[in-house]
C-alpha cells in the first residue's frame, strides 16, 4: 500500500480528531474539499487542485494541491516568508493562508496550522454568543542573543516589574507568555502587562525598539519551561512575533501551571 499524499493525511486526520466529513460541494471542481464545523457549518480547511502559475509563475503547467487555513494575522506574516506558504488563494489574505501540499511544508506543521485554523473559525463562532473577555493572552518571543530575558526578570523592579519590547495592540491587563527561543524552545514565564505604549528608543543592528510595555511577572517557568512540542500540540507550531494564544492553548497552558 502506497504512502498517503498530505491530502489524505490532512482529510484522514480530520476524520478521527473532529468527526469532520470531508465535503465535496462543487460538481464541476470535484477535487475542491470542504472541511467544517460540525455545530455551525464554517469552514476551517479548503483543499483545491489548482493550475500552479496561480500562486507561483515558477509553477507553470503544474497542477498542485493547495490547503487554505485559518491564521492569526502576525503569524501569517511570517509564514508568508517561508518556502510552501503563500498569500491565501482565493480567501481573505490577511485571516487566511495557503499551502502548498507538495511536501515542502512537514505534514506535523500542516497538521498543526490546521488545529489552529479550528480554533480559530470555532472562537469566532463562539464569540458572538458570549460576551467578549476584558484581556487577551499573548505570545511574545525572547531572543538570548539579542536579550537577556533572564536578567530581565533576576533585575526586575521592587514591585516585581521589568520592560519588555511592545510591537502588537497589547493593553493593560493583558497577559504575556514569554517564549525563549533555541536553544531553549519554550515558554519561561507568564507576566502581567500593567503599562503599554512607553515610549523607548533602542537599535543595534539587530534589534530596534521604539515602545516598550511593563510587565509583572506571575509565573516564573524558568524551571521546567513549556516545550514548542507541547504549543505544537495545542496549534501553535512558531513564535516569531508577538501574536495572540489561540483558545485551546491558552486553556492547556491555564490547566499546566495550575496542576
Amino acid at each position: 500500500m502506497g504512502k498517503k499524499s498530505q491530502r489524505d493525511e490532512i482529510i484522514s486526520f480530520a476524520m478521527e480528531q473532529y468527526g469532520a466529513e470531508p465535503e465535496y460541494p462543487w460538481e464541476k471542481l470535484p477535487m475542491y474539499c470542504v472541511l467544517r464545523h460540525s455545530e455551525n457549518r464554517k469552514w476551517y480547511a479548503l483543499i483545491m487542485d489548482i493550475p500552479g502559475e496561480r500562486i507561483d509563475p515558477r509553477m507553470k503547467g503544474e497542477r498542485v494541491d493547495i490547503l487554505n487555513l485559518r491564521i492569526d494575522p502576525e503569524e501569517g506574516a511570517f509564514l508568508r516568508q517561508e518556502p510552501g506558504f503563500y498569500p491565501a488563494y482565493h480567501m481573505h489574505r490577511e485571516n487566511w493562508i495557503t499551502i502548498i501540499l507538495d511536501g515542502t511544508v512537514g505534514t506535523e506543521t500542516i497538521l498543526s496550522l490546521l488545529k489552529e485554523s479550528y480554533s480559530l473559525t470555532l472562537k469566532k463562532a463562539v464569540s458572538r454568543k458570549a460576551p467578549e473577555r476584558g484581556s487577551k493572552d499573548w505570545l511574545a518571543p525572547a531572543n538570548p542573543a539579542y536579550y537577556g530575558i533572564d536578567r530581565a526578570i533576576d533585575e526586575s523592579l521592587p514591585d516585581g516589574t521589568f520592560i519588555w519590547k511592545q510591537s502588537a495592540n497589547i493593553n493593560p491587563g493583558d497577559i504575556v507568555w514569554l517564549y525563549e527561543t533555541a536553544p531553549v524552545s519554550g515558554i519561561i514565564c507568564r507576566a502581567l502587562v500593567t503599562e503599554t505604549d512607553i515610549p523607548y528608543e533602542h537599535s543595534d543592528g539587530h534589534v530596534t525598539v521604539r515602545k516598550v510595555m511593563r510587565l509583572r511577572l506571575t509565573d516564573d517557568l524558568r524551571k521546567s519551561p513549556v516545550p514548542l512540542a507541547f504549543l505544537k500540540e495545542h496549534g501553535v507550531s512558531v513564535v516569531r512575533g508577538q501574536r495572540t494564544v489561540p483558545y485551546s492553548l491558552k486553556s492547556a497552558l491555564g490547566k499546566l501551571i495550575h496542576e
